[in-house]
């Protein structure tokens, strides 16, 4: 599935997919007001645009209204990477990508099947 959506918790979405707008599979999102208006930057705000591709990206609310998204990631080398991006309710990414926090965060798992 290259799309995935979730509330927020105060009656918009949070939409991710994947796109090739840029000439390989990358990762963007937009939220919706409940009326289906974008509110933050048209056509979506890039969540990752590395030259590689981006696949598979799912969403979860962080609680306050913004954005955790994570998704397959085939950067240089033979496996895919799990990574993983956190935006503000405004739409403006927090830091880098990554794929583990502390006790009180949330913490991304995954099954890997050879």
């Amino acid at each position: 599935m290259n799309q995935s959506m979730v509330g927020d918790g105060s009656g918009s979405s949070l939409d991710v997919w994947v796109d090739y707008r840029s000439g390989n599979l990358d990762i963007y999102a937009q939220k919706l007001n409940p009326a289906g208006t974008g509110s933050w930057i048209k056509d979506g705000m890039p969540v990752c645009k590395d030259v590689a591709n981006q696949t598979s990206p799912k969403a979860v609310s962080d609680g306050s209204g913004g954005l955790i998204v994570v998704w397959e990631d085939a950067r240089p080398g033979t496996n895919k990477d799990i990574y993983a991006q956190r935006s503000t309710p405004s739409g403006r990414r927090c830091g880098p990508a990554m794929a583990w926090w502390s006790a009180t965060r949330p913490a991304i798992s995954w099954r890997r099947f050879s």
